[in-house]
């Protein structure tokens, strides 16, 4: 009878945090934007954005994907931005080297904190032949 008491309590719990992480609001979850680029070349380009609310907690880290296929993420091309101070909230820059003369780059900023990580808009931009 324990057992299955534990059994129904465990199932319970589990469900309980299941359904908390699927309803996140967005109030708790970072909110930002992404920069358009500048000082764009044949291979590399400065961008960033602004990470205006951390949300519910602060925010861990915060910087740009990219990728060139549109809706990049962290499986895609990462730069993190490690100049930030405490708070993590503010405007930000990064600088993308590396990149390929002539292309079409996708490109979104984003920020992450205990709750979740978020997106800015999504950019594009081509690098120059």
């Amino acid at each position: 009878m324990k057992r299955i008491i534990r059994f129904i309590i465990g199932c319970f719990l589990t469900g309980h945090l299941i359904l908390i992480q699927g309803c996140k609001n967005e109030s708790e979850i970072p909110q930002l934007s992404t920069f358009p680029v500048f000082k764009l070349t044949t291979t590399t380009t400065e961008t960033g954005g602004n990470v205006t609310s951390s949300g519910a907690n602060a925010v861990l880290s915060r910087g740009l994907c990219w990728n060139t296929s549109p809706n990049p993420t962290f499986e895609n091309s990462t730069i993190y931005d490690m100049t930030s101070e405490s708070g993590w909230t503010g405007a930000f820059t990064c600088f993308l080297s590396g990149l390929n003369p002539g292309t079409v780059y996708f490109i979104r900023s984003f920020a992450i904190n205990r709750i979740g990580t978020s997106y800015g808009g999504e950019r594009s931009f081509k690098t120059q032949n």
